[in-house]
């Protein structure tokens, strides 16, 4: 329902990155509501409304609180949007000329405090300066996290500190991986229930019976960093699970860096490389399941295997003996 213009909202948007977070404590959360809320009350502003977005990045415009204010805004119930400063609104100079239109046809005031922009004053071209030096920051900084990433990668350094189950981070070298006994021997036990024919749902099911701890609740068990917590069955083992465990080549020795890649700032989504555009290390790491082992295992995981009536069990040589005649 659209507001009387008496009663119209004044929405205060405020956005916080994870990299302005790091980067300076002046830029947080609270202290930008704080800086609008002061601004409102000297100039005489009224009815404020917080519009907030935390831990987004500037080139996302598709975010919950921006999405709230635009919905207000169309539907006529905002007056004025005030902001700390033009990198809060987004660093997209298209995406936020398009925003900026829609204030313009809404009629709504847009004021940025700290860089002197206000369109009740006419039109401001520093505005325009000041956007497209924001993408700029963006586009550059992102120009050179790539570079020190494919430096260290080039390198066999790894650029995450995400670790496969079976391992852990070795305490005196961050770099070097240690095995993980007790996670490994499920590892080996998954690999060796593939080559013994038994398909991953079944794997998955006898984990669950036996209250084996899904990654997730072993690495809290122990005090390792938890990359899920998301989670309300602590043995909910799954055919998913097991088919990310089976298709890692780290189990082998092999590292492998890049497996993704962000082709552009502007995308929230990498994309998945291929073998040929990765940084590949054999011998890396410790070895939890043999070469050998390892690729039989990707071939028979992707055999179907049906149990047979009389066993109930898929046949032992399932998926490793074939018909001649079949092309």
């Amino acid at each position: 329902m659209k507001q009387p213009n008496n009663t119209k909202i004044t929405a205060l948007y405020e956005r916080l990155s994870d990299a302005d977070e790091k980067k300076n404590e002046s830029v947080s959360i609270a202290h930008q509501k704080q800086i609008l809320e002061d601004y409102a009350r000297k100039h005489g502003f009224q009815n404020v409304r917080h519009f907030t977005d935390d831990g987004i990045t500037g080139t996302v415009f598709s975010r919950p609180g921006l999405n709230a204010m635009v919905e207000e805004v169309k539907a006529g119930n905002v007056a004025t949007v005030i902001i700390k400063d033009q990198s809060r609104i987004g660093r997209d100079v298209v995406e936020i000329g398009l925003l900026k239109r829609t204030f313009e046809e809404n009629n709504v005031r847009f004021i940025a405090a700290e860089d002197g922009l206000d369109t009740a004053n006419g039109f401001d071209i520093m505005s325009l300066f000041r956007d497209v030096i924001n993408e700029f920051y963006v586009a550059d900084t992102s120009r050179k996290i790539k570079a020190v990433f494919k430096s260290r990668m080039e390198k066999g350094l790894r650029c995450s500190g995400s670790i496969p189950y079976g391992y852990l981070a070795d305490g005196e070298d961050k770099e070097k991986l240690i095995i993980d006994e007790d996670a490994a021997a499920v590892v080996r036990r998954i690999f060796q229930s593939i080559i013994e024919g038994k398909s991953m749902s079944q794997i998955a099911k006898a984990l669950r019976a036996e209250q084996i701890p899904i990654p997730s609740e072993h690495w809290k068990r122990i005090g390792a960093p938890v990359r899920s917590v998301k989670y309300a069955d602590p043995y909910a083992w799954s055919y998913t699970t097991i088919g990310y465990i089976l298709k890692r080549p780290e189990y082998m020795g092999r590292k492998v860096l890049g497996k993704t890649v962000s082709e552009s700032y502007k995308k929230s989504k990498n994309r998945k490389t291929a073998p040929e555009e990765q940084y590949i290390f054999d011998g890396a790491i410790p070895v939890i399941v043999g070469e050998e082992t390892w690729n039989n295992a990707q071939r028979l995981r992707k055999t179907v295997r049906r149990p047979t009536k009389r066993e109930g069990t898929p046949h032992r040589l399932t998926g490793l003996l074939y018909c001649a005649n079949m092309n």
